[in-house]
């Protein structure tokens, strides 16, 4: 072969977009589960806020309107578990992440 010496050969051009693939490679699927947890987040701050909300709404109202048992949010559907427990009443939101795993809040509410 010829060497050229202001120049790059085919070979080392190769050799470079595959040491390329092979980082993105390595890297892509990470960066897809980053992206997931990013979501996931997202979802449980809505939650939050959402079980915030229905339990001052629901506290407000002296306990006269009853909380849905599905909650529409922007990322999700989620849906209300509750529990009475002499004065302390325990409200849980449950629902499937994109991540595809049961994600669940929860808060306490104390009655006087």
């Amino acid at each position: 072969m010829k060497e050229c010496e202001n120049g790059y050969f085919l070979f080392e051009s190769v050799v470079g977009l595959c040491i390329l693939a092979l980082v993105v490679s390595i890297f892509f699927p990470i960066i897809l589960q980053i992206q997931l947890e990013r979501v996931t987040i997202k979802e449980q701050q809505e939650a939050r806020a959402l079980l915030t909300e229905e339990m001052l709404v629901y506290s407000d109202s002296y306990q006269s309107t009853p909380l849905p048992n599905v909650v529409e949010g922007n990322y999700q559907t989620y849906t209300i578990q509750t529990v009475k427990d002499n004065k302390i009443w325990f409200v849980c939101l449950n629902w499937e992440g994109k991540n595809s795993r049961a994600q669940s809040v929860c808060h306490s509410y104390y009655k006087k």
